[in-house]
């Protein structure tokens, strides 16, 4: 179950980097937005928009 968990830890936070790469380049609202809602779940720490 601990293996399961963590891939899927990384998984996500390989998704976030992406969003935040993504997102610092292109500026785009609706993945700061995307990011926002996901925040929550994944407890990271808020980012800076």
């Amino acid at each position: 179950m601990q293996l399961v968990r963590k891939i899927k830890v990384n998984f996500s936070l390989k998704i976030i980097n992406s969003v935040i790469i993504f997102d610092r380049y292109r500026n785009n609202k609706e993945w700061t937005k995307f990011l926002k809602i996901l925040q929550p779940h994944l407890l990271l720490k808020p980012i800076r928009s």
